[in-house]
């Protein structure tokens, strides 16, 4: 039975980066190299004793899920994501911890990608260059970083 899962877990990690990867590139080619690339990384061969460090299928499946979730805007989509984020945890750990950490730092990146950069603009347009200026948006910015400006004003 062993033998069975572990297997399994290769195999299902194949098809789940294939999924993402095709998804992302459009092309059933790349997609198979990104498969078996990720399939056979030396770094989980060097690591097939450690039954739980080969189902990393719900990575590549979390972040496609992700890019759907923002694609399709479509809260299905992101329980879809926290399913298989939790799916990764239950199955090793060490790989979820990693993963939740990695998708803090993708999410936002890719709601800026996903609506053109006007986000990142936005953000940058607020920051309060001058006190002259009474903009509804840097009024606001100007509100929400009072506490900040008291902390590291002297």
């Amino acid at each position: 039975m062993y033998n069975v899962i572990l297997l399994l877990g290769f195999a299902l990690s194949g098809v789940a980066i294939f999924v993402l990867a095709r998804h992302v590139t459009g092309h059933a080619g790349s997609a198979m190299v990104a498969a078996a690339v990720f399939t056979l990384a030396p770094y989980r061969i060097e690591h097939v004793m450690h039954l739980e460090m080969q189902w990393a299928m719900w990575i590549p499946l979390v972040f496609w899920s992700l890019t759907l979730t923002v694609e399709k805007q479509s809260w299905r989509f992101g329980a879809l994501s926290g399913l298989l984020l939790w799916l990764q945890t239950l199955s090793c750990v060490y790989y979820g911890i990693f993963l939740a950490v990695t998708v803090l730092v993708f999410v936002p990146l890719l709601l800026i990608r996903a609506r053109g950069g006007r986000s990142l603009r936005y953000l940058l347009s607020c920051w309060p260059r001058d006190a002259r200026s009474r903009s509804p948006c840097r009024t606001r910015c100007r509100i929400s970083t009072m506490p900040a400006r008291s902390a590291t004003v002297p």
